[in-house]
This record gives structure tokens, sequence and C-alpha cells, in this order.
């Protein structure tokens, strides 16, 4: 994810690993860079992380690309943690993440209390539609109001759409960004979720 202001992450793993400039920790071992992008590699069901030290959390902007390469599901999804107050991602956070995927197939904006999920913004239901490839590149903003705008540009073809605004000032401060996925013991998911331009 490219932070603009202020950067405190920058990664496009084209030095082909994660464990430098940043580094980033957590279930290293399900994890992989391959062709300059993280990808995941876990053989069946869990529930994995990867977090990097960052401390951006007010008047800033997030970007990245993001591939789920099988049909989302509510078993089966990808949260990208903007902010979090604790490097273990499945340890219920206080912090703002993305989902991609879930139940109704879409990009959903989320504050977590505690691990306590409550949505800011909500794209439209079924963009995450494809069973083999779904590439977006996400943009989120916040301003120095606590506004939270949404942006995604579906197939990274370069054309962003708003998902949505909304105003929430709840936690102004980090000291991480992360990727946790939610993956069942279907096939489709193994080693088929692609990140990268973090």
């Amino acid at each position: 994810m490219t932070l603009i202001l202020a950067a405190q992450v920058s990664d496009d793993f084209s030095d082909g690993d994660f464990t430098n400039n940043p580094v980033w920790a957590g279930n290293d071992g399900l994890f992989t860079v391959d062709a300059g992008q993280l990808r995941s590699q876990s053989p069946g069901a869990a529930n994995y992380h990867l977090s990097t030290p960052s401390a951006q959390a007010t008047d800033a902007q997030w970007a990245l690309f993001i591939n789920l390469k099988f049909s989302t599901s509510g078993a089966n999804y990808a949260d990208v943690y903007l902010t979090s107050n604790n490097a273990d991602l499945a340890s219920g956070v206080n912090g703002y993440f993305v989902r991609m995927g879930g139940t109704q197939d879409r990009l959903e904006l989320f504050r977590s209390d505690g691990g306590t999920e409550t949505s800011l913004i909500v794209s439209p239901d079924g963009i995450v539609n494809s069973s083999s490839d779904n590439p977006f590149l996400i943009r989120v903003k916040r301003d120095a109001n606590d506004l939270w705008t949404m942006e995604y540009d579906d197939g990274a073809v370069g054309t962003y759409v708003v998902a949505g605004t909304a105003m929430d000032a709840t936690y102004s401060t980090s000291t991480h960004f992360g990727i946790r996925i939610e993956q069942s013991a279907a096939a489709g998911p193994v080693n088929n979720h692609f990140f990268d331009d973090i």
C-alpha cells in the first residue's frame, strides 16, 4: 500500500522478500514473494497475517493493489489493516481495515474496536465476482477533519470509483499496518491471494 502523506509503509516487493525494507512479521511461513508480488501460501484452512510498523493514522492516504483469484465468501476474504494498535492482527485490535470479499463479495471499510467490527463505507455488492481473477486498486483517504473516502478501481485499469464517505475520529494513532487472510479448506483460495504496491 502506498501511503502518500508522511509515508510510513511502502513496498512493491521488487526485492523478492518481505523481511527487509520494510520488515513484515507474523505468520511468515504462510506468505511468499512471487514475481514481485506478496502471495499467500497456506495449504489449507487458516487465519493468518503479516504486519509492519506504521504510525500513519490521520490526514493520510493509503493505496494498494490486491487480487483474490478465487470466489470470495464469508469464509474466504482478505482484510487490509490501515491502522492497528497491535502487530498481531488476529488479537482483536483497535483500528481501521478494508475487507475484500465476504458474503456480499464487496469492498468494505470497517472500524475494529477490540475485534468488534463497525461498517463505515460499503461498495456495491457483487463487485468481487470472478472465480479466478479479481484485480483491484484500492485507495482510502482520511483528511484532517476525519472524513474518510474509499475509492476502488475494478480491474486495475486506471479508473477509480468512489464507494462512499464517512466521518470517524475514534482512533488517531497506529503502531502497525498489515494484511490478514481468512481462508477455508476449499481448494480455490490456496496460494491465490496477491498484494502489491503497498
